[in-house]
């Protein structure tokens, strides 16, 4: 899939070249821009992925409402048999989601290496 960019500046990019999907935020990830991230999402499980990694290394903020949206295809693909899988949180990120509980729902992951390997057995 080519870039997409949202009404926001956000731009998503989508890589689907293997069993596992990786899409990668590139600004600040907003509630405005979930139907660009839900459509991403779907598309992988329209061609058979079930993991799907989103790296937030270049988003640098997430609103409380794209959390909440995160939480939404995080349970859609844990329905499927899969998995929301995340990578690239720094620091502030990692603090929010501590802060919020969402790092108990989302594994974090310190490579998409890490992130594509792990049995959805062993996922929390």
């Amino acid at each position: 899939m080519s870039p997409l960019t949202t009404r926001s500046n956000m731009t998503l990019t989508q890589d689907s070249s293997g069993p596992v999907c990786t899409v990668r935020v590139d600004g600040p990830l907003r509630v405005m821009d979930r139907s660009a991230l839900a459509g991403a999402v779907n598309v992988a499980v329209d061609d058979g992925r079930r993991v799907v990694v989103l790296d937030l290394a270049r988003a640098g903020h997430i609103d409380m409402g794209a959390m909440g949206m995160l939480a939404t295809l995080c349970h859609r693909l844990r329905a499927l048999g899969g998995d929301l899988r995340l990578v690239g949180l720094d620091p502030a990120l990692t603090s929010v989601f501590d802060l919020t509980h969402l790092d108990a729902m989302f594994p974090v992951y310190a490579s998409h290496d890490a992130a594509q390997h792990v049995d959805i057995q062993a996922a929390p």
